[in-house]
């Protein structure tokens, strides 16, 4: 499956041509549908959140950038679990031997033990050794009923998704084509709720955060 498209910034600047294809392999027919929903929406995330590639900044190389003092760290990479604070829910890790953990730890001393980055805000415990970090919107999101959250969508979406009750999230899943429209629209108000798309093949879908009882 392949999309693309075409944009530039003004009329001085040259046309900028974008497209991304992933090939897949459905080994169940039946989820064929399923399949083209979430390959559609995960392109046209990538499509919405780029810029012509004329103007996007110039990724700095690791060695340049240790070099201005920044440390590379992707918290994906980081062994996170879910914890109970005197504020609500967040998220702590203590993987000391994990490469990434460590570069986060230089950024927080770098940063006096706090700081947010890409929608997180992450701190220090006094050990040293310990990092929290908590959405921004988690607060608004612990608040959601999970009885309520298909409520927050109207009818025609609704109908288009499966919604699954788990321990500290609703899952909801496409149940046909949503097409990139209907992809868009459901995105936004998973996001509004502090919750995600996650890409995971077959078994992608929307989470929305719930609080735990």
């Amino acid at each position: 499956m392949g999309r693309g498209r075409t944009s530039r910034l003004s009329d001085v600047e040259e046309w900028t041509k974008e497209y991304y294809e992933i090939d897949v392999v459905i080994e169940n027919p039946a989820e064929l549908e399923v399949a083209k929903a979430n390959l559609t929406g995960l392109i046209d995330g990538w499509l919405s959140a780029s810029k012509p590639a004329a103007k996007l900044p110039t990724p700095l190389p690791k060695l340049e950038a240790q070099a201005k003092g920044v440390e590379e760290w992707d918290p994906c990479k980081i062994r996170w679990e879910e914890a109970q604070g005197s504020s609500g829910l967040y998220e702590r890790s203590e993987d000391v031997n994990n490469p990434e953990f460590k570069s986060m730890l230089k950024d927080l001393a770098a940063h006096g033990g706090r700081l947010s980055r890409e929608g997180f805000f992450y701190w220090v415990f006094k050990n040293g050794t310990t990092v929290g970090r908590k959405g921004r919107n988690r607060e608004k999101a612990s608040e959601t009923k999970p009885e309520k959250v298909s409520a927050l969508f109207p009818e025609d979406l609704r109908s288009l998704l499966s919604f699954e009750q788990k321990a500290d999230a609703v899952i909801m899943k496409p149940r046909q084509f949503l097409g990139s429209e209907n992809f868009a629209k459901i995105a936004d108000i998973v996001k509004q709720q502090g919750g995600e798309y996650v890409s995971a093949g077959k078994n992608s879908h929307f989470r929305i955060p719930i609080k735990s009882s």
